[in-house]
């Protein structure tokens, strides 16, 4: 009779066990214990993102000057300029040295983003813009080292001329 009060006691703690471990298994997924990419990884991310977009918008635009480009550049939010190199796109090209905020939240696979109340990350990241440079794509952003230095500002232009002769025909 005691072998077999052992055995049924051994039996059903292991039959306890492995209902606990079978059940650890979704309150760890439920919990986010699984993450699947940090708030800082997708902060990187999100900068690169931005200023890929903004390559584009400022490529898409056909913009001549540097000072126009830049200026555009400034009004995006988390975006600052650096440095400008050129003059216009049509004499030897234009490039931006830019600095981009990119903000994150924690992920995985079960609740995606969690973009709710502040971000829980920052990242600051520099990119190379280029525009009107020969054999380089308009626009791309190229990951730079970050320089230490002030951003520039740019007035904003003050008739709707100015604003005009500067814009390229896209035809």
């Amino acid at each position: 009779m005691g072998i077999r009060t052992t055995s049924t006691v051994a039996g059903g703690l292991a039959i306890f066990g492995v209902a606990a471990a079978l059940l650890a298994v979704p309150v760890w997924l439920f919990t986010g214990l699984f993450d699947g990419t940090g708030a800082q990884e997708n902060a990187e991310t999100d900068a690169t993102r931005r200023a890929n977009a903004l390559g584009d918008h400022l490529a898409r635009l056909r913009l001549s000057g540097v000072t126009d480009h830049a200026r555009l550049a400034t009004e995006q939010a988390g975006v600052q300029v650096l440095r400008t190199e050129g003059v216009e796109r049509a004499l030897g090209g234009v490039s931006l040295l830019v600095r981009v905020t990119g903000e994150g939240w924690r992920s995985n696979w079960m609740t995606g983003d969690r973009r709710s109340g502040p971000p829980e990350a920052t990242a600051t990241r520099c990119f190379t813009l280029e525009f009107g440079k020969p054999g380089r794509p308009e626009g791309a952003a190229s990951p730079t080292a970050c320089v230490e230095a002030s951003p520039l500002t740019f007035p904003a232009p003050t008739t709707a001329p100015d604003l005009r002769q500067n814009v390229q025909p896209t035809g």
